[in-house]
């Protein structure tokens, strides 16, 4: 973690403190129930083999078992895998208490975002196939047709994130997921995308879905998807996956490296360290299952986050100010993280209330405009009906009526598309309903507008009541609509004043 560097000097112990770049922490946290405690830190400090060594004599006298080492790929730690002699076929070292191993992974989440950071800004070769961010651009670009769109989570400035942004791995994980592979397979089929190998970057999206669902479970049983179990619980699925992962990163390059990156390497050992590591848990300990998510450093990035909380507004400590924040947290005072202070003082003027007369004449009139069908609906695409699709398939689920719902397997579906067991799939009947729902919101709002005022929702429903459909699916549905074009008014809105910026920048 990054401190801020200056001379300080300790009262309590009349030291005087050189400046500092860094602390390094070591934190200890149960995989077989969540706690954690953070155990070791020093300044400036690289984490060495003999500090390692150091570590888990400690923890182990202390009645504690190491089985597992995670940490990110930085160079200093690249070099302690080196020291350690960590490799695929070896992803573990010797635990000097006793004969046992300890297995050594790279943190999951920091891996996922590496591999985004490459594609986007290099790409890959896949089995001499070429797979860039175009592909992605392109099927981003023709789902936009339409603010109900079948990749609502993704967008071209998340694809292309700078800065700080791309420490979120949310980012990430809405890029090699599911829903975008099927999306770019989708955009494929129906002949929108004019990149080559889209089946390659769909099918390597897919990959990468699944590998990081299998790293990121905190439940034994999340819901009906065998790969989302905890590992260990549905291993005939879940090794596959792991070993395709593994034959795709070993041969996969990046463009403009002629060897491969660190995060190729660590997938490797995390994928060869997961699957030793159940074994020897169920061997020493009778487990049936590992809940993975413990096998990442999460609990340290969120240590981190109340450090720097703890400060209020002043969220870059110095040596000194980490020392005490740190002893604050190991006393379990961590209440009161965020800062007493506001940019403005409390307003303590009293409210009049106001009489019955006068609100009634400080309402505003609401004449929402209506529009030309002819000149406002064109017929829908099948990009377009897809969205439309996705949001009906979500109010069958959320209601749950067996009216609104079909049983049908029809392969050009978006929901059999999509499908992995368990999305409800709207009738016919249900979508036309949909359908007509859809142009008395255009009606009202224009295909790229929205109508603002009062009563906003109320008028949505007058004007479809002559349309025949349960009160609540009607009401979800124009809710739902209606925030989707808040949600697009918002994107462009940004986006043209961050384009603004630019230009005012370039032309100063």
């Amino acid at each position: 973690m990054k401190i801020r560097k200056e001379y300080l000097y300790d009262q309590s112990k009349d030291y005087l403190m050189q400046p500092y770049d860094y602390v390094q922490v070591a934190m200890i946290s149960g995989v077989f129930k969540a706690w954690k405690q953070p155990i070791f830190y020093d300044f400036d400090c690289k984490m060495t083999t003999s500090i390692v060594l150091e570590i888990v004599k400690f923890v182990e006298n202390s009645g504690f078992h190491v089985v597992a080492m995670v940490s990110d790929l930085g160079g200093a730690n690249r070099g302690l895998h080196s020291d350690l002699q960590i490799s695929q076929s070896k992803p573990y070292f010797q635990n000097p208490s006793s004969a046992e191993k300890i297995f050594v992974m790279a943190d999951v989440p920091h891996l996922l975002k590496l591999i985004r950071n490459n594609f986007v800004d290099h790409g890959f070769v896949i089995d001499g196939k070429m797979i860039k961010k175009e592909i992605v651009e392109e099927a981003l670009n023709a789902a936009k047709v339409s603010d109900l769109k079948i990749t609502h989570k993704m967008t071209i400035e998340k694809l292309n994130c700078s800065g700080p942004q791309r420490q979120k791995v949310k980012l990430a994980a809405k890029l090699f997921s599911h829903t975008l592979s099927c999306a770019i397979s989708r955009c494929g089929t129906l002949g929108f995308l004019s990149q080559e190998n889209w089946i390659e970057c769909a099918d390597f999206f897919k990959l990468g879905n699944d590998w990081f669902d299998i790293f990121n479970v905190s439940t034994p049983f999340s819901d009906s998807r065998a790969r989302n179990r905890a590992f260990g619980l549905a291993l005939d699925v879940q090794i596959p996956i792991l070993t395709k992962m593994t034959q795709v990163i070993s041969q996969m390059q990046v463009i403009g490296s002629r060897s491969p990156l660190p995060f190729q390497k660590g997938i490797l050992i995390s994928n060869s360290a997961l699957k030793m590591l159940h074994v020897e848990l169920k061997r020493r300990f009778g487990v049936d299952y590992i809940l993975t998510r413990r096998l990442n450093q999460d609990v340290l990035e969120n240590f981190f986050g109340v450090i720097r909380a703890k400060g209020g507004l002043h969220d870059h400590p110095n040596p000194l100010e980490f020392k005490y924040r740190l002893r604050s947290y190991v006393l379990g005072k961590n209440e009161g993280a965020y800062s007493d202070f506001s940019n403005v003082e409390v307003d303590d003027t009293p409210d009049i209330p106001l009489s019955g007369s006068l609100t009634i004449k400080l309402k505003p009139s609401f004449n929402p405009p209506s529009f030309n069908l002819d000149e406002n609906l064109e017929e829908l695409n099948e990009l377009e009906y897809d969205g439309l699709e996705n949001l009906a398939g979500f109010i069958c689920h959320k209601l749950k009526y067996p009216c609104l719902q079909s049983s049908s397997t029809e392969s050009s579906s978006w929901i059999n598309h999509l499908d992995e067991g368990g999305l409800s799939k709207p009738s016919s009947t249900f979508m036309n309903t949909i359908v007509e729902l859809n142009k008395v919101f255009i009606e009202m709002n224009g295909n790229d507008g929205i109508a603002t005022g009062p009563n906003f929702m109320e008028t949505l429903l007058l004007r479809s009541e002559s349309i025949h459909c349960p009160d609540k699916a009607k009401r979800l549905f124009l809710r739902s609509r209606t925030f989707f074009r808040i949600k697009e008014l918002n994107r462009s809105m940004k986006e043209k004043k961050a384009s603004k910026r630019k230009w005012i920048k370039i032309l100063s």
